[in-house]
């Protein structure tokens, strides 16, 4: 299975009767509200790499799909802004202007700053949009 059969699966969960139209590579739409999706391939350990980028924060939403369809985090981009901000985030040597986090579906935490610094996640596993 490649990434899109899995986003294709959790956007029509997510959407509902209301359905999604693809925008581009990693946007969607579902009713009004603008979707970044993201999709990280099954991890043994359960810790799924994600990064943020400028781009991320122009949606509404992050979606995170960690594996398979079972286990996805829609998260409001206010959240998603929170890490990004943060001065201490985890910035990507080779693109500063990428934060690097790491979602951990065991605790549904993600880490993004130093000190270990996290956010619960466990409110945003498997919702669905509100519209």
């Amino acid at each position: 299975m490649d990434s899109e059969y899995y986003k294709d699966i959790v956007l029509k969960n997510i959407a509902g009767v209301e359905g999604f139209t693809i925008k581009g590579k990693v946007i969607y739409l579902v009713g009004d509200r603008l979707l970044h999706v993201r999709y990280v391939s099954p991890r043994a350990n359960m810790r799924f790499p994600f990064n943020i980028s400028r781009t991320t924060l122009k949606a509404d939403y992050e979606l995170w799909i960690c594996g398979d369809e079972k286990t996805y985090y829609l998260i409001p981009i206010e959240i998603i802004r929170k890490m990004y901000d943060d001065p201490n985030a985890y910035r990507d040597k080779m693109h500063p202007n990428l934060i690097v986090v790491t979602c951990s579906t065991s605790d549904d935490r993600v880490t993004y700053a130093k000190g270990g610094k996290f956010i619960t996640l466990d409110q945003y596993r498997n919702i669905k949009i509100n519209l």
